[in-house]
């Protein structure tokens, strides 16, 4: 089937698509393969590693020390929700709901921490 394709520079593109009915998935994955290497903006991939490499050695300069305490803290948190797991747990079963919630939003702590570098933007 004959189908107009819209290419990465706009303009049209007539391409010879395989029929989306036909139990040929090796010709359809190869064009499909065939079609995202033409149109892959030229660069995309390098343009972003370089981009968020340049902004983390900015962040480092500038905040590494912030990052690097809250770190610190996080370990501290960190071990103190893993001996409270280990203490005696006379308490009402609301607590045990609650210790569990605690210790599965560590896990936001951590995405905080990585995303932190990554996503803040160059003030001026």
């Amino acid at each position: 089937m004959l189908t107009k394709v819209l290419g990465h520079d706009g303009h049209v593109e007539h391409d010879e698509q395989p029929s989306l009915d036909s139990d040929d998935l090796a010709k359809r994955m190869e064009w499909i393969d065939s079609w995202s290497r033409r149109n892959l903006p030229a660069g995309l991939l390098e343009d972003l590693s370089g981009f968020e490499a340049r902004h983390l050695r900015l962040f480092e300069d500038k905040l590494g020390r912030l990052l690097d305490q809250s770190w610190v803290q996080f370990a501290a948190l960190t071990q103190l929700v893993d001996q409270l797991n280990f203490a005696n747990r006379d308490w009402h079963p609301n607590r045990s709901v609650q210790f569990a919630l605690l210790a599965h939003n560590l896990k936001s702590f951590v995405s905080a921490l990585d995303r932190l570098p990554r996503d803040t933007r160059r003030t001026r």
